[in-house]
């Protein structure tokens, strides 16, 4: 029948309604940019969870981050990595840079290699580089 038909071809298969609406409505979905400027980021304007971040690496503290996909945690853990490395009174702080997966490893190493140079090291159950003696180590959960 050719209602039916039309039908089937209007139809969205979808697991949920968040899910539907994250998939073909986020883009209407609100979200306020951020507000607040912060003097010590000129490339954008962090979150408050991400100032938040950034007071807490100002204080030293330990950190722990876990976001979605294009939240900006790369940008605050080189924000980490330029404070630690640039620290003067503590020569033996260390970032530990967990990721995902095995995979982003080499990826992850090139791009701390291209800032920071020889500093780095790698720790995973297959390979270990300066795992004991490096101030930026990349390693993954399972490792962790």
């Amino acid at each position: 029948d050719i209602c039916k038909t039309f039908r089937s071809k209007l139809s969205v298969a979808c697991r949920s309604s968040p899910h539907f609406q994250l998939e073909h409505m986020g883009h209407l979905l609100p979200r306020p940019p951020p507000k607040t400027k912060d003097p010590r980021i000129s490339t954008f304007t962090p979150d408050e969870w991400q100032r938040r971040l950034l007071d807490a690496v100002d204080d030293r503290a330990s950190v722990l981050v876990c976001a979605p996909t294009s939240s900006g945690k790369t940008f605050i853990s080189h924000y980490c990595m330029d404070k630690v490395m640039g620290d003067a009174k503590n020569k033996d702080g260390v970032v530990v840079f967990v990721a995902p997966t095995k995979a982003l490893i080499n990826q992850i190493a090139a791009q701390v290699y291209g800032a920071f140079h020889s500093a780095f090291g790698i720790y995973t159950d297959a390979y270990r580089h300066r795992a004991l003696t490096c101030r930026i180590l990349i390693t993954v959960p399972e490792c962790f």
